[in-house]
């Protein structure tokens, strides 16, 4: 369909369809805003109950000074002659002629009060007989009549405030009685109204407001000046986004495979390390988390120097590591930082060195194929002249000349590597004119050193000296160019490696230079030269070794690396600190025992609580002592076990842990395993289950600790086996680990023993088949028999859980 119709329907349809939506950025308010208003509510708040409190304050103040204002003028007129006076002499007139006696008591006391009045802040006193006859009054047209109020506690003679709604309105009066002869004549009400109590109440309320005021203004101007520098740190973002940002950090951070450090520069103060990851302690062999101090007394002498160094980037030699450190200059919060980028070369660099090997046979064939032509083309030739016999003789001795290196190198080598090494570089030198002499007094194989180091030291020394034979034997003409390898072991135990050569040796002054990076003596631009002698004296002094170079007797230079023997691959006698972490005590001192009893093991401390837990690696790390294991109860008393070990993960703290514990969830399990628990160990065992998991510990403990930076496949297949083989025995046949659990826990939950009859009953089994599960856990020790006296016919088993010793 086309024409008008069909571009109505399309616009018909256009407009039917929803417009596409923008996506809502959910506003959340930052935390510097919630900040202040939170901060402005509680400080509004606070100061509207401060108010309130001043004001109650001053409203109590104010009627207590108006009570005992009227009490005094009240009690001072009670007994002053001239009120005394009257007051007796109209109170005896009163029954003879009442209206006289007011009249006369009035004349006489009216003027007094109304100068008093004046003279005090007291609103009114009223004076009267004790029928409530007023004498004096503030209206003198109430003269007369009958006083409103409570009297009848100043008639028996007792003194008393009231609040009352008088002729003059609501007042905090006094009213006292007037004596004459020990006799009520008459009383006495002094009072102030609550008007003027309001009036001074409100003078003070004005000032305590303005203080009020200036109080809540500072506070606001407080509060805006943090709620920008803390909007300005936190870059304006709401509280859950930090916490994401935080855990995305710590998430991160510890899952690089770079190490990183973050080093603070304060002027003033020492520089230190604030931020380390996880592999940056490990690559540096720090076993405390950050911060801590870049001088520390604590860090060996070369993590002192990657810490302290300036260099951008450099290749340092570090516990048998090779780290590539990276420096790169930053700011943390306005002041000079610096980051550190650790990167573990050591594998890079053993492949490298097999690669370099491989290359070096690559090209010792060619030369050889090369040679091989030349030697095939020689004998051919003597063969056509009739020869045959010079023909058989060159060609026996040059296979015999081979052959004998051949079989030198690869009898006094047993590493694949460093052999292929050897040999192809006597190829190499052969090649290029330069016979190579091969001498080791050595014992075969590598003698505890890493196969990469060895390549390192032996490949560059030979290269360079195959370089200067060759090169002196070029320049002179001389033919008899040469390069000796000689490996042997020293009086002390130290390994000898010496390369000397028939070049023309190193200048005297040019024998520390020699060493730097970059410093090179041959007349090339290619940038490969310069860093060879560099990563031989990085290797050597990371072995704790020495390298020197002398001049050879007949010229020539003679290179010399003295390496200490390396310790055995156990590493000598080490005990492994274990902590106990254990709520129950009798429990953990039992667990302590157990330790205490296994080759190898001591317990260092038992912990009750995640707390104390806590406070025992700290103060473990502060002695700068190290707990290698944790036998580890889950449900402790302040929190949860794998909390705690969530936290040594996250501080980088290196420390095994063995769950000791009765709870058996999958979950539970399945989150051990996620946090680093190395072992599962589920309550009530026996001790032969309890040494048996720790001696698979010991022996991949034993293996962690072989003097090497890197495994083979192998080896860390075998050490993850020891650690993962179960050590639980076999069930005999006919009984499954499911009912065995069902006895088991039916035991732990009994307040009493069961026998076998019970058990039945209650699981659903057959007396013999309950009584075939309780006697396999008694004879593994998770269940104790004993005989059930004081029943009637056959005598019975019955069986029950062992106490704690």
């Amino acid at each position: 369909m086309s024409g008008p119709h069909a571009v109505q329907r399309g616009d018909a349809q256009a407009a039917s369809r929803p417009a596409p939506t923008q996506p809502i950025r959910e506003r959340r308010r930052s935390v510097a805003r919630r900040f202040l208003v939170e901060f402005t509510l509680v400080l509004l708040a606070g100061a509207a109950v401060v108010f309130a409190g001043l004001a109650f304050d001053a409203h109590t103040s104010a009627n207590a000074q108006a009570a005992r204002t009227s009490t005094d003028l009240a009690t001072t007129l009670a007994i002053d002659p001239t009120v005394v006076q009257a007051v007796a002499q109209a109170h005896e007139e009163a029954a003879a002629d009442p209206e006289g006696a007011v009249t006369r008591a009035s004349a006489r006391l009216q003027p007094y009060v109304e100068g008093i009045l004046r003279a005090t802040g007291v609103d009114y006193v009223t004076i009267m007989d004790s029928d409530r006859t007023r004498y004096t009054h503030a209206n003198p047209e109430r003269i007369g009549g009958d006083f409103l109020g409570t009297i009848e506690p100043a008639l028996e003679g007792e003194t008393f405030t009231e609040v009352y709604p008088g002729t003059l309105g609501p007042s905090v009066r006094a009213v006292t009685p007037v004596l004459s002869g020990g006799e009520v004549v008459g009383l006495v009400s002094a009072g102030v109204t609550l008007e003027n109590v309001t009036e001074a109440i409100l003078v003070r309320l004005q000032i305590v407001g303005l203080f009020a005021v200036v109080v809540v203004g500072l506070g606001a101007l407080a509060a805006v000046m943090l709620f920008r520098r803390l909007d300005r740190v936190t870059d304006g973002r709401d509280p859950d986004e930090l916490a994401r940002l935080f855990a995305a950090h710590e998430a991160v951070l510890h899952s690089l495979e770079e190490g990183l450090l973050l080093i603070e520069r304060r002027p003033g103060h020492a520089p230190r390390v604030v931020l380390a990851n996880d592999q940056a302690l490990r690559m540096l062999g720090i076993d405390r988390p950050a911060p801590f101090a870049v001088d520390d007394a604590g860090l060996p002498e070369d993590v002192h120097a990657v810490l302290a160094g300036d260099d951008r980037d450099e290749v340092v030699r570090i516990a048998a590591k090779d780290l590539l450190v990276a420096r790169e200059q930053t700011e943390l919060a306005g002041r000079s930082a610096e980051i550190l980028t650790l990167r573990d070369r050591t594998e890079l660099r053993r492949v490298t060195g097999e690669l370099s090997s491989v290359r070096t046979i690559s090209d010792a064939l060619r030369a050889q194929a090369h040679e091989f032509d030349n030697r095939l083309h020689t004998i051919a030739t003597l063969i056509e002249l009739g020869q045959a016999d010079e023909a058989l003789t060159f060609a026996a001795s040059e296979r015999d000349l081979g052959q004998r290196l051949a079989d030198r190198v690869l009898h006094a080598v047993d590493e694949p590597v460093i052999a292929a090494l050897m040999l192809g570089k006597a190829a190499q030198a052969h090649e290029r004119a330069v016979e190579m002499h091969f001498e080791t007094h050595l014992a075969p194989g590598t003698q505890g050193l890493q196969p990469a180091d060895v390549v390192t030291i032996l490949g560059n020394l030979i290269d360079n000296a195959t370089d200067a034979a060759a090169s002196r034997a070029a320049r002179t003409g001389d033919t008899d160019a040469w390069v000796e390898v000689y490996l042997a072991s020293a009086d002390d135990g130290s390994l000898v490696f010496q390369v000397s050569d028939s070049g023309d040796g190193v200048a005297e002054a040019d024998r520390d230079r020699i060493f730097r990076r970059g410093y090179s003596t041959k007349d090339t631009e290619s940038q490969a030269h310069g860093y060879g002698l560099t990563l031989v004296r990085q290797v050597v002094e990371g072995l704790g070794g020495t390298i020197e170079v002398t001049a050879a007797p007949g010229g020539g230079a003679v290179f010399t690396a003295i390496l200490p023997a390396p310790e055995p691959a156990g590493g000598g006698e080490r005990v492994i600190r274990v902590l106990v972490v254990e709520d129950d005590a009798r429990t953990a001192a039992a667990h302590a025992e157990y330790v205490r009893r296994l080759d190898g093991f001591d317990a260092v401390g038992v912990a009750l609580t995640v707390s104390a837990a806590r406070r025992a690696l700290r103060d473990a790390v502060e002695r700068g002592e190290r707990i290698h294991l944790l036998l580890l109860d889950l449900n402790l008393p302040d929190g949860h076990g794998l909390d705690l070990c969530r936290e040594l993960r996250a501080s980088g703290l290196i420390v095994d842990v063995i769950a000791v514990t009765a709870v058996r969830e999958l979950e539970s399990v399945r989150q051990a395993v996620a946090v680093g628990v190395v072992q599962y160990l589920i309550k009530p065992f026996v001790f032969e289950v309890f040494a048996q998991k720790l001696a698979a510990y010991k022996d991949f403990f034993d293996r962690m600790r072989a003097p090497v930076s890197t495994l083979s496949q192998r080896e860390v297949d075998t050490a993850f086996a020891a650690l993962r083989t179960s050590n639980a025995p076999g069930l005999p046949k006919g009984l499954s680990e499911q009912t065995l659990d069902a006895v088991s826990d039916l035991l732990a939950a009994a307040a009493s023993p069961r026998s076998a009859t019970e058990v039945a009953e209650r699981l659903g089994l057959s007396r013999v088949t309950a009584r075939r599960y309780l006697e396999h856990l008694a004879d593994r020790g998770v269940a104790v028999r004993a005989p059930r006296h004081g029943a009637r016919g056959r005598p019975e088993l019955e069986y029950s859980r062992p106490r704690p010793a």
